[in-house]
C-alpha cells in the first residue's frame, strides 16, 4: 500500500461495494499515476477481478482556483461489472468506441508490465550511473577544476568529466574527483583534494543513512560506482520533458563519468541508440513508466528491460547501428546546439527530423514489415509481444519446476 496513491483506496472501497451490489457503476477523477509504472501491476489486477473499465479520459491538466493555482495531471476512470460489453475512451476531443481499455488507458485487454532485473528480450544490460553521496565535495565546477589544475597541473589525472541529466540535455559540463583505492594516498597530497576528501568523510560519518555511514572509510570514492567503461557509454536521462518528440540519448567516451541521474549502457553496441531514439521506445516509456508531473521518468527495470523487440538478424543490427551513427552525425553537424535546442518540437532541424523518421521506418519495418500507422498500433504490437514473451517465460519456469520436483 505504501507504493500506491491515496486515491487507490477509494477505487478499492468502491470495488468492494460494487462486488456486494453487482449492478453498481462508479467513477473517479484521479491522479494519473495509478495508470503508470509500478502502481499498475500492484493495484489493478485486484480491481479488474470483478470490474472492467467502461470509460476513461486520458491524462489532462487540472487547475484549481486557489491563489497558488496548483496544477495536477489527472485522469477520469469509470468502472462497471465485467459482464457489461463495450467501452469508450476519451483522448482530448477524440472519442473512441472500443472493446476494452487496459489500466494504461489504451484500447487493449489488460496486460500488466512488471519490472525486471534484466532484459527479458535479451537487450544489453542497463545500469545506474555513479552516485557520489558526498555533500557536493567530490563534484567540481569548471572554474573549480581550472583553479585546482592551474595550481597543481599533475592533479588533472584525478579529475574526470561528470555528466548528469541536465549536462546531457543542455550541453553543460561539470567535473568530479575520480580516485581509485591505489591512488588515494597520492591524491591526498594535493591540499584542495585533502580538504574535500575530509569534508566527504565528515558528511558520511554524520549521515542519518546507515548505508552511507560505512562509506566514510573511503571518502575519496563515490558512494556507488558503475561498471568500468572500456570504450564508451550510452547515457539516457532518467527524467525528460514530454514535449520532446524523441527521448534524449548521448554517446560519450570512457573519460566521462555519468551521475546516477542517468541510466547507462556501458560499452553497448551502437544499435541500442537507434532503439532508444525511436518513436517506438518513447511511446513504450510514456505508457509503462511513471512520470514526474508530466515529464517522462525513464526506468531501466520497467522501460528498458521490458521493451519488446523481435529477434534481429546481424544485418538488421548493422543497419540499426548505421542509423544511430547518422542521427549522431546529424546532431554533431549542428554544434554547438544542444539536445535541448535540437529537440525543441518547434525548432527541430529538418535534416534531424528526417534521419529520425528514417530510423523509425527502419526499426518499425523489422516488427511488422512496414512503419506503424499511429501510436495505438505501436502499443498494440508491443503489448502483444510482451504478453507472449511473459507467457513463454512462465511456461518454461513451470516446466523447470516440474522437472526439479520430479
Amino acid at each position: 500500500y505504501k507504493n500506491l496513491d491515496y486515491v487507490a483506496s477509494w477505487f478499492y472501497l468502491a470495488t468492494l461495494y460494487a462486488e456486494a451490489f453487482c449492478r453498481t457503476n462508479f467513477a473517479f477523477v484521479s491522479t494519473n499515476s495509478i495508470t503508470q509504472g509500478r502502481q499498475v501491476p500492484s493495484f489493478w489486477p485486484r480491481i479488474l477481478e470483478s470490474q472492467k473499465i467502461r470509460f476513461a479520459h486520458t491524462s489532462f491538466q487540472w487547475r484549481n482556483n486557489a491563489s497558488s493555482n496548483a496544477a495536477v495531471i489527472c485522469v477520469i476512470i469509470g468502472l462497471c461489472p465485467k459482464y457489461i460489453s463495450g467501452a469508450k475512451l476519451f483522448d482530448g476531443k477524440v472519442i473512441s468506441d472500443v472493446s476494452s481499455i487496459s489500466p494504461y488507458l489504451i484500447p487493449i485487454p489488460p496486460v500488466y508490465v512488471e519490472g525486471s532485473g534484466k532484459s527479458i528480450f535479451g537487450l544489453p544490460r542497463m545500469d545506474y550511473g555513479s552516485k557520489p553521496a558526498d555533500g557536493g565535495n567530490l563534484i567540481l565546477s569548471t572554474e573549480e577544476r581550472d583553479e585546482i589544475v592551474q595550481l597543481y597541473p599533475d592533479s588533472n589525472r584525478f579529475i574526470r568529466k561528470y555528466l548528469g541529466s541536465q549536462e546531457v540535455v543542455r550541453g553543460q559540463v561539470r567535473y568530479c574527483m575520480w580516485i581509485k583505492d591505489q591512488e588515494a594516498s597520492d591524491a591526498y597530497q594535493y591540499p584542495p583534494f585533502q580538504k574535500r576528501i575530509d569534508a566527504v568523510r565528515q558528511f558520511r560519518t554524520e549521515s542519518s543513512n546507515p548505508v552511507t555511514r560505512p562509506t566514510a572509510a573511503t571518502p575519496y570514492k563515490f558512494w556507488f560506482t558503475g561498471p568500468e567503461t572500456k570504450t564508451h557509454a550510452i547515457l539516457v536521462p532518467r527524467v525528460t520533458s514530454e514535449r520532446r518528440p524523441y527521448l534524449p540519448v548521448e554517446r560519450v567516451g570512457a573519460d566521462v563519468i555519468s551521475s546516477d541521474l542517468n541510466q547507462v549502457l556501458y560499452d553497448a553496441p551502437e544499435w541500442c541508440i537507434a532503439l532508444i531514439a525511436s518513436r517506438l521506445h518513447l511511446v513504450w516509456i510514456a505508457t509503462v513508466c511513471g512520470k514526474l508531473k508530466s515529464d517522462f521518468r525513464y526506468s531501466n527495470t520497467l522501460g528498458w528491460n521490458t521493451f519488446p523487440v523481435p529477434k534481429f538478424t546481424d544485418e538488421q543490427l548493422e543497419a540499426l547501428s548505421a542509423s544511430a551513427r547518422r542521427i549522431l552525425k546529424c546532431r554533431y553537424s549542428h554544434y554547438p546546439k544542444t539536445i535541448a535546442d535540437l529537440y525543441d518540437p518547434n525548432k527541430m532541424p529538418d535534416d534531424l527530423r528526417a534521419v529520425h523518421k528514417e530510423n523509425d521506418d527502419l526499426l518499425e519495418s523489422m516488427y511488422i514489415g512496414r512503419p506503424f500507422r499511429n501510436d495505438t498500433e505501436r502499443l498494440e504490437t508491443l503489448f502483444k509481444l510482451y504478453a507472449a514473451k511473459v507467457k513463454t517465460l512462465e511456461t518454461a519456469s513451470k516446466k523447470k519446476k516440474a522437472v526439479l520436483h520430479g
